[in-house]
């Protein structure tokens, strides 16, 4: 009975791993969008408390990384916040740092960026979040109750071998 079993899981697997190669494509997709979208609109915005060096969208590999780091979930809603403030910040020596809307790139080369955050991250992130976290794992449970389907499907006969056996006598 455990063989049995056992054949059920091997079938899921190899039905499922087609359709996780979809849904991986898939998910590479909505990041490689919304990470060029985040580079675009927020790569200007300068460095707080939660959005710093590690978690930024200045180049699109940061970017990536940033929401690979949101779709798991980890601190997504604390720079979500940093990167809508439009107020100044105070660095870790105590300095007022202003933001500056449209700064120019000589005014960037001189201070380094302190652009303005923008109201507009809570759109792009709670969609983000949304798409990715609810929908992903929707598809991915869809897929992994299909393949179980199929898979037992496969191993059910419409009499058993001891049915079969009586039938012969």
């Amino acid at each position: 009975h455990s063989s049995k079993n056992l054949r059920v899981l091997l079938d899921l697997l190899i039905f499922i791993i087609p359709s996780l190669a979809n849904i991986g494509a898939l998910i590479f997709l909505v990041l490689f969008i919304y990470a060029t979208l985040g580079a675009s609109l927020f790569a200007k915005v300068m460095y707080r408390e939660h959005y710093n060096e590690s978690a930024n969208f200045r180049t699109f590999f940061q970017s990536m990384v940033l929401l690979i780091r949101a779709a798991t979930g980890e601190s997504w809603n604390l720079i979500m916040t940093d990167v809508a403030d439009t107020s100044g910040y105070v660095d870790q020596n105590g300095e007022e740092q202003a933001c500056i809307d449209d700064q120019s790139y000589g005014s960037m080369q001189e201070i380094g960026i302190r652009g303005c955050g923008s109201p507009l991250s809570y759109v792009y992130f709670l969609s983000f979040v949304v798409v990715v976290s609810m929908i992903s794992l929707n598809l991915f449970v869809a897929v992994v109750l299909e393949a179980f389907s199929e898979a037992t499907k496969e191993n059910e006969t419409i009499i058993s071998s001891n049915e079969f056996d009586e039938l012969r006598r």
